[in-house]
């Protein structure tokens, strides 16, 4: 019996500790409002470069000593925002080649 109350206390204790409530969910949330695979070329070659600007401003400020408040999170999260289109928009700015064969590798041709 005291088994169980200890296990019940332990299980209902820790729920109070997990990372979920009104906070946790609105980052959620926020983060997945963003969807760049159905976002043209222009429209992410515009992101790609005011996140490059903005993280250029931010080194030129701080060399600078005009900005002694430097928020590193805001940096941080500008890379990964450019980290995460960069692949999109590689793939969607790729040309197709649409009449060629597939290459033979180097070794393997007919004599």
């Amino acid at each position: 019996m005291s088994r169980l109350l200890i296990w019940v206390a332990l299980t209902l204790s820790a729920s109070a500790f997990t990372l979920s409530g009104p906070g946790f969910a609105h980052r959620r949330l926020a983060a997945a409002e963003i969807n760049y695979a159905d976002m043209t070329v222009e429209a992410l070659e515009e992101e790609l470069r005011s996140a490059h600007k903005k993280m250029f401003e931010m080194r030129l400020d701080r060399q600078q000593s005009k900005r002694k408040d430097f928020k590193s999170s805001e940096y941080r999260k500008l890379k990964k925002k450019i980290a995460q289109i960069m692949p999109i928009f590689e793939s969607k700015n790729m040309p197709v080649d649409e009449g060629d064969e597939p290459k033979a590798e180097p070794g393997t041709e007919d004599k």
